[in-house]
């Protein structure tokens, strides 16, 4: 029990430091966060569970269990960038602890399972998304799910019951993963199967493994499949037409269109900055590497990572966080390359560099943030040049105190005062380092200014319509410019002549003159650079409230014009 205690700690350090401690530290970044904790809400204050909506309108770019998930921690938590954000944190832990317990079962070896786990902890795709309101982290956990359990069923010879209940889980894992973002999350484990099964020329596997995993994958979906097409018929059409079949074959389309090679560097970045340790692998004679590929474990990790690679690059719609559930897999291939590289004794002398060098950096990189803050940095970001500078060289002189450890040791500590330093300085970021992406202080600043908080209708473009719905605690909204996410809602509601919510910018008086005949308060919010764009030319504002990038123009009900 001591020797596991010891294994697990830096894996249950790192998580506890990366991924939970600071997960309150920052504002909510737009739109994403604002995005994924206002469907939620609303299914809270609407108790409508089925079909998602978003400032009232339909919201059929993805399945429900994602917002319920979220839903959970809102109503646990309130509604905070805490709760939005812990869903993917307690996800990627569990992805984590199902890595380690797979890896330990199929190789009998705690510390293999304990060098996977912090690779995959590690990565920096991985320890992005898991600290942000995004759902790939969710997806990431139940496609983890689906290959743990296919590969310990293609791995079980002895007994049909045992190996049938595996595949009963994979489908039901499979149907979790669809209720979270549909069928991309089958490709993952799919390919990580099929590859297995060509490259071990175990056809019959082909036969067997489908069928009880469609099968337990329906009954799980088929409740909520059934209750959304009879609460609007057409999510379905939708999901499946635009959402899949357009995203993945059409230019017009498909979202985020990008070249074939996109992934490529989203690959090498995600890894790093864990792949530092792997510096004396080139080390290593090539009969490791081939002796590897023996190994079935790592062959099924090697297709659930190049297949499913080659698979999304084929897209026209690519996003960074769309290869996310690759990396329990790559946490795989880069732990069990680092376990063959401590057992030898040239590489390690490469590896036992690292943390020295590591000391070196931050010691020097703490002293200029420190002088920065001092003499050059404007007092909005002193706080955080001066928390990253005594972090950073806190971090040197931790990393000093246990350089004659032996190498695995000094890996494990540089691993964990990294992520307390990144964590930490990540929480002291002000969001003036990015009002665009952190606008709630102006958007506090402009409903404070308010002379009242009711009868208030407000306006922006797709960039700030979740921050503002979110901060005003306010559905009453008017999209000005482009359509961005609602462009079906928009499309829907001209089709069936329902009252519109999106003008274009030349029909802004429009807008003012409509909110002030509905005795409503009217808040439009932009930045102030965009001021063209925004201010009437007919209307004078009531009130003007300027933040550092940021205008919110205010016109109270009754006429009042130039």
């Amino acid at each position: 029990m001591k020797k596991l205690n010891q294994l697990v700690t830096a894996p249950l350090l790192y998580y506890f430091f990366a991924f939970i401690i600071f997960l309150n530290g920052r504002p909510m970044g737009t739109p994403d966060e604002f995005r994924y904790g206002q469907i939620p809400k609303e299914m809270l204050l609407t108790g409508n569970f089925v079909a998602p909506t978003m400032f009232g309108h339909p919201y059929f770019e993805k399945p429900v269990l994602g917002y319920w998930t979220i839903a959970a921690s809102e109503w646990l938590f309130g509604f905070n960038a805490f709760a939005v954000r812990l869903p993917m944190a307690v996800a990627t832990g569990l992805t984590a602890l199902m890595l380690y317990f797979a890896v330990r079962k199929a190789s009998g070896k705690s510390d293999l399972a304990n060098c996977c786990t912090m690779f995959y902890l590690a990565s920096g795709l991985v320890m992005a998304t898991g600290v942000i309101c995004v759902l790939d982290p969710i997806l990431c956990c139940f496609t983890t799910a689906m290959c743990t359990t296919v590969f310990f069923a293609l791995e079980e010879r002895n007994s049909v019951r045992k190996k049938l209940f595996l595949l009963a889980l994979c489908g039901i894992s499979a149907g979790l993963a669809f209720l979270t973002k549909g069928p991309i999350g089958w490709i993952f484990p799919g390919f990580a199967a099929l590859g297995y099964i060509v490259w071990n020329r175990r056809w019959k596997e082909l036969l067997i493994l489908p069928l009880p995993i469609l099968l337990f994958c329906i009954l799980t979906v088929l409740p909520w499949a059934l209750a959304v097409h009879r609460a609007d018929a057409d999510f379905w059409r939708y999901f499946v037409v635009v959402e899949h079949i357009q995203r993945f074959t059409s230019d017009a389309g498909g979202q985020h269109s990008e070249p074939f090679w996109y992934f490529v560097p989203v690959l090498l970045g995600g890894i790093f900055p864990g792949a530092v340790a792997l510096a004396g692998a080139f080390k290593l004679p090539k009969a490791a590497f081939a002796g590897a590929l023996k190994n079935n474990a790592i062959r099924f990790a090697l297709c659930g990572t190049v297949l499913p690679f080659l698979f999304l690059s084929c897209s026209n719609g690519k996003l960074l966080t769309y290869l996310l559930p690759s990396f329990p897999c790559i946490g795989v291939l880069l732990g069990s390359l680092y376990y063959r590289l401590l057992q030898n004794e040239s590489a390690v002398k490469i590896t036992e560099k690292i943390p020295y060098i590591c000391q070196k950096l931050f010691a020097v990189t703490g002293i200029a943030a420190i002088v920065a803050a001092l003499f050059f940095l404007p007092e909005t970001f002193c706080r955080f040049a001066y928390t990253a500078g005594l972090l950073l060289f806190a971090g040197s002189l931790v990393c000093k105190k246990y350089s004659k450890t032996p190498a695995a040791k000094q890996m494990d500590v540089l691993a964990v005062t990294f992520a307390f330093i990144v964590g930490a300085s990540v929480a002291a970021l002000p969001a003036e380092a990015s009002p665009s992406k952190f606008p709630e202080p102006a958007l506090t600043a402009v409903k404070n200014a308010l002379p009242q908080q009711e009868n208030v209708r407000i306006a922006t473009n797709s960039g700030y319509m979740h921050a503002m719905v979110w901060v005003f605690d306010n559905q009453d909204l008017i999209l000005l410019g482009r359509k961005g996410e609602h462009d079906y809602a928009i499309d829907r509601y001209a089709a069936e002549g329902r009252k519109p919510f999106h003008f274009p910018y030349e029909e802004l008086d429009k807008v003012i003159s409509q909110a002030k005949a509905d005795g409503k308060t009217l808040v439009i919010f932009y930045e102030s650079k965009r001021q063209k764009r925004f201010r009437s030319a007919n209307f004078v504002p009531d009130k003007v409230v300027l933040t550092a990038r940021h205008t919110g123009d205010i016109y109270l009900s009754g006429i009042r014009k130039k």
